[in-house]
């Protein structure tokens, strides 16, 4: 096929051919790579992609603002204990000189 194409071309088919060449292998390398990681190919990285995007658009900016604000609260009051927590061993450290 390849070189039927090249024919028809002229003196650029050479090129085209080269071109086309260098994108099938990517295209192929690619698909050995997805299936690697258990994706099916092009085709299965596509259908994850769908499926991803559908559970994450069921989750609104809203929502994610709240967590991320719990989030940080509960990281302030995570802090204040670690504080405490060293001035307590601070303490203890000085009452048992």
């Amino acid at each position: 096929m390849w070189l039927a194409l090249a024919n028809t071309v002229g003196e650029g088919g050479a090129e085209l051919l080269r071109a086309l060449e260098a994108i099938s292998r990517f295209a192929e390398e690619l698909r050995v790579r997805l299936s690697g990681t258990g994706l099916d190919g092009l085709q299965g990285t596509l259908a994850a992609h769908a499926r991803l995007r559908s559970a994450l658009e069921a989750v609104s900016s809203n929502e994610l603002d709240e967590m991320r604000a719990r989030i940080a609260a509960l990281t302030g009051m995570l802090a204040d204990v670690a504080a405490r927590l060293e001035r307590l061993r601070r303490l203890k450290e000085a009452l048992a000189r």
